[in-house]
């Protein structure tokens, strides 16, 4: 009993520790979107999108596209319920994106994708080694920019299997 108490107490340690990692690269990423959109020079108006999103239940989803339908943030988006029910992005306007995603799970082997149109612009492992050989919380973070033309479609899908978590 006080082994699995010790044990329960690591694991909520290590999922802590993860969460305030995430949270760190969530606020890295917002940095970088802001420097971006300082930086453009453009002859053009210029045009801020941004969304932050979050699945709304955790589970196993195999080989397929994630859906994360707890919208925290958007900035100039109009189609957000179909975000929500296909798990696509749609570009409503063209220009340079900076395209980033943090995925945590616990599968062992598990990656994902981005794609754009279909096509794979993105692929992240993220890692399961630990010397204990335990299960543990895992991260796989990205970042890519692109410039995406009207009615693009950006998404994130997982290769085999993996287990997302929520964040709450």
């Amino acid at each position: 009993m006080i082994e699995q108490k010790a044990a329960l107490s690591a694991l909520n340690t290590n999922s802590s520790n993860q969460l305030m990692k995430f949270r760190e690269l969530e606020m890295n990423h917002s940095k970088q979107l802001l420097r971006l959109g300082k930086n453009h020079n453009s002859t053009t108006a210029e045009i801020i999108i941004a969304i932050t999103v979050y699945p709304s239940s955790g589970g196993k989803v195999s080989s397929t596209i994630m859906k994360f339908d707890d919208i925290q943030y958007s900035v100039d988006i109009t189609n957000l319920s179909a975000y929500k029910t296909t798990g696509k992005f749609t570009c409503e306007h063209e220009g340079l994106y900076m395209i980033s995603a943090s995925v945590m799970s616990h599968t062992p082997g598990a990656d994902y994708y981005i794609s754009l149109n279909g096509n794979y612009i993105s692929q992240t492992d993220i890692d399961h080694s630990s010397n204990d050989g335990e299960l543990k919380d895992r991260i796989g973070a990205v970042t890519l920019t692109r410039k995406l033309n009207l009615n693009d479609q950006v998404w994130l899908g997982t290769i085999a299997y993996l287990w997302l978590l929520k964040f709450s």
